[in-house]
């Protein structure tokens, strides 16, 4: 069993807000992110840098790193604005969201089927970090469309 991280304080609760939807914690009120379900963050995504259940989720192998820096190393180096071992803050990295954000948003995407078309393509025969890849190219061309479409 793994120690739990001490409870946050009054100041800190009043300080908090979500980094995807900006509300604090008295505007969210029965969605608050537990510690232990920070699953979106870098680390556990990529490193399994946080504990969670006892345990960590599926860390990339040294093998894994060393594909998945070739194809996203430049991308994350220019997004974290850093110059040094990408690995290592990439693993550092942490985003604060909501339950609502994390639990009914992130976690729970609406896949359409021409989007599910696209990945079947991408996925037959991909390993893990081949998908990961794919997915984080996809998104990320999404959110640059997304952000031209807001400009026009």
């Amino acid at each position: 069993m793994t120690k739990r991280k001490r409870r946050r304080t009054d100041e800190e609760r009043a300080d908090w807000r979500c980094y995807l939807c900006g509300r604090n914690a008295a505007e969210i009120g029965v969605h608050p992110l537990p510690v232990q379900q920070q699953a979106h963050l870098l680390p556990n995504r990529l490193a399994g840098g946080l504990r969670r259940f006892g345990g960590v989720k599926n860390p990339f192998s040294d093998t894994e790193w060393q594909a998945f820096l070739k194809a996203l190393g430049p991308e994350l180096r220019a997004d974290l604005g850093c110059d040094a071992d990408v690995r290592e803050t990439a693993t550092a990295h942490c985003y604060e969201l909501c339950g609502e954000c994390h639990e009914e948003v992130l976690s729970e995407p609406v896949y359409l089927p021409s989007v599910m078309r696209a990945l079947q393509k991408h996925f037959k025969g991909a390993s893990r970090v081949e998908k990961v890849v794919v997915l984080a190219r996809m998104l990320k061309r999404g959110a640059e469309a997304l952000e031209l479409g807001a400009e026009s």
